[in-house]
């Protein structure tokens, strides 16, 4: 998970909004949601209106270089879900109707891929190089939204928009799930030299820790094909970091080495290749170069990425 500046990037495209006629759309599907037509419920009018979100699914995609939210992996163009962070038609565990209000407001969708969305399971045994993954445990975000404290935390849930008008004001519920769209969020989880994610935070009473955990397990990022894809980054990743290391201790001694030189630059693009925001798991590869950031040419690294 990367953090994702949803307002400005979309705000950045030429194609944003996409048309007066989606717009128009919006303001009809919202009035219907207020006023409900006779013998219809909020489900149909989400029905009758889904093209609204296919349509703006591009969008979404291209500002996270087309990658899911969630997991960073690579979405092929026509795939990929539209999720809605807060559920718009009910709360897991709840009796919440779900922020149906939301249903139709673009800052409360997300792109995702569809095994972080949807309530599906992980593969049961353990993969042939040795990362146990969730074991078959179910993953995927589905209709989940718990917020901070459990029952007492359920004080805090909005019910209705007339109680909290204001998008950024949602954030009093203090959500326990982390949102790719808040700056801080996605710093809250690291990676295993096996690929298996974990909080940064290692107290398990502090609620850093509780967020992270949660949202390993909501979004089934701990999924097995995950696990073995950012174990792979690690390995790669530490090969080349102590290539670089080497030539640049050899360069030290042998300035004039101009091939010695064009070696080191060009390991270094693969690095930053690596960690660029269009890579996939590049969440991951950054957390593994922070393991070696006491070398200053690593710290550069990061910061100027």
């Amino acid at each position: 998970m990367r953090y994702i500046d949803m307002v400005r990037l979309l705000r950045k495209r030429d194609d944003w909004p996409p048309s007066e006629e989606w717009q128009r759309r919006i303001r009809q599907a919202e009035a219907e949601l207020r006023n409900l037509p006779a013998g219809k419920t909020r489900a149909d009018i989400f029905s009758k209106y889904s093209d609204v979100w296919s349509n703006v699914k591009d969008q979404f995609r291209g500002i996270s270089h087309n990658k899911c939210w969630y997991c960073e992996t690579k979405v092929e163009r026509g795939f990929g879900d539209m999720d809605h962070h807060r559920p718009k038609g009910g709360v897991t565990k709840t009796s919440h109707p779900g922020y149906w209000w939301l249903g139709f407001s673009w800052r409360n969708w997300r792109f995702s891929c569809e095994l972080c969305n949807s309530k599906l399971n992980d593969q049961p045994k353990d993969s042939k190089d040795g990362s146990k993954g969730s074991k078959g445990r179910v993953g995927g975000k589905g209709n989940d939204f718990p917020l901070l404290g459990g029952e007492d935390g359920e004080k805090r849930r909005v019910w209705d928009e007339k109680d909290c008008p204001d998008y950024d004001e949602l954030k009093r519920e203090r959500p326990m799930l982390l949102d790719p769209t808040n700056p801080s969020d996605p710093e809250l989880i690291t990676f295993g030299s096996n690929g298996i994610p974990r909080p940064v935070e290692k107290r398990k009473d502090l609620v850093e820790y509780q967020r992270a955990a949660i949202s390993i397990q909501t979004y089934h990022l701990d999924q097995r094909y995950l696990n073995s894809r950012r174990k792979e980054i690690y390995f790669n990743m530490r090969g080349l970091i102590e290539k670089i290391q080497k030539y640049k201790l050899t360069y030290a001694d042998d300035s004039d080495n101009d091939m010695l030189a064009n070696i080191i630059e060009d390991k270094l693009v693969e690095l930053r290749k690596m960690i660029a925001p269009d890579a996939q798991d590049s969440s991951a590869a950054r957390a593994y170069l922070r393991r070696y950031r006491h070398w200053s040419w690593v710290d550069r690294l990061l910061t100027a990425s």
